[in-house]
């Protein structure tokens, strides 16, 4: 009953608890700051193992002084966090495709632990999987950096290039029990093979909902 909240201009998350009563204008209960190595876009809570993922954005003008590069953050014993803890462990560098793009932008996240797989929804084009089989998950030396390749799914389609960046992914829900992901888009007419574009021109397709079978594999 804890409600988390990615507060991305503070560069910190923020819990509400008991979040089935919280009302009004109140303080949060727990502050997580990441001491502006990560402005997180979106929180993601494994419950089964009190486990917590965050999407961290750290370019252009966002957040006091941001340093870190564009990654995934986990947290073991999400519930209890407070103040500036470490994350154990870190998914990030050359080989994640986290920072492709003009707009290194992770959006979302999304965990299975079923399948071991870590869904990523970047604001280019792409889908980004992670296999997380075989990580340690409580690692001696913490943070633990993964230089995970995942794979990837392009969301376009484009006839003319299918590398151009015109479908940005914006939000994320996935099924574990029909391996299904849903995947709210949006057009950028202005997209080009160096990064996303800009809003659409008048007479394009503005939005969509794409759905995706047979995700883990």
């Amino acid at each position: 009953d804890i409600l988390y909240v990615a507060s991305t201009f503070s560069d910190s998350i923020l819990t509400f608890e008991p979040a089935s009563t919280a009302d009004g204008d109140i303080a949060p209960d727990r502050t997580i700051s990441t001491n502006h190595q990560c402005a997180p876009v979106f929180v993601y809570i494994d419950e089964s193992n009190d486990r917590m993922f965050v999407a961290c954005m750290t370019s252009g003008a966002v957040g006091p002084g941001l340093s870190g590069p564009e990654s995934i953050w986990i947290f073991n014993h999400a519930s209890t966090l407070s103040g500036t803890p470490t994350p154990d462990i870190k998914i990030e560098g050359s080989s994640t495709r986290l920072s492709e793009g003009n707009n290194r932008t992770t959006h979302n996240v999304w965990y299975d632990p079923n399948n071991s797989i870590l869904i990523v929804g970047h604001h280019t084009n792409e889908i980004l999987i992670y296999d997380l089989t075989t990580l340690n998950w409580a690692p001696s030396t913490t943070p633990d950096i993964q230089d995970l390749a995942p794979r990837v799914l392009k969301i376009n389609e484009e006839s003319d290039d299918s590398d151009q960046y015109k479908w940005s992914a914006y939000g994320l829900f996935y099924l574990p029990s029909l391996d299904r992901l849903y995947v709210s888009a949006g057009y950028a007419s202005t997209g080009s093979s160096s990064g996303s574009g800009g809003p659409p021109t008048p007479g394009t397709p503005m939005n969509a909902v794409k759905v995706y079978d047979g995700v883990s594999d």
